[in-house]
């Protein structure tokens, strides 16, 4: 209960939303990731006295809510010049243009944020 408490305290002073310093964002992720650690036996257990993991280990790939925002509103390719982001009233007009390799992804999906980049070398030699 303790910790916690401690926890939710630490959770609002650190949350990367009120937050835009970078030192203070990684604070909250390191704060969050021990946090995990505590309240689960079994990740407690595998965690080593060097304060590293040996079994278990985790990456957050947080994201401040402007920078949600922005991919909800412009997507992953919206700076890309080789890549054209279609809405729904465009997609029939663009399919009577002639052949196109159309991606359908999710913003937020992390695999599709992964291959973006490849995406957009195809979209470059293409």
């Amino acid at each position: 209960q303790e910790i916690k408490q401690a926890y939710k305290k630490l959770v609002v002073k650190f949350h990367p939303d009120k937050n835009p310093n970078e030192a203070k964002q990684e604070k909250f992720l390191k704060i969050t990731e021990a946090y995990e650690t505590l309240k689960d036996p079994e990740k407690r257990r595998n965690y080593d006295l060097y304060g590293s993991y040996t079994t278990y280990s985790r990456k957050y790939d947080y994201k401040s809510q402007s920078e949600y925002d922005n991919l909800y509103y412009k997507g992953l390719y919206h700076n890309d010049p080789f890549v054209d982001t279609l809405s729904g009233s465009s997609f029939y007009n663009y399919l009577n243009e002639g052949f196109h390799f159309i991606n359908f992804y999710s913003p937020f999906c992390p695999p599709c944020q992964n291959i973006a980049d490849h995406w957009k070398k195809l979209a470059e030699i293409y």
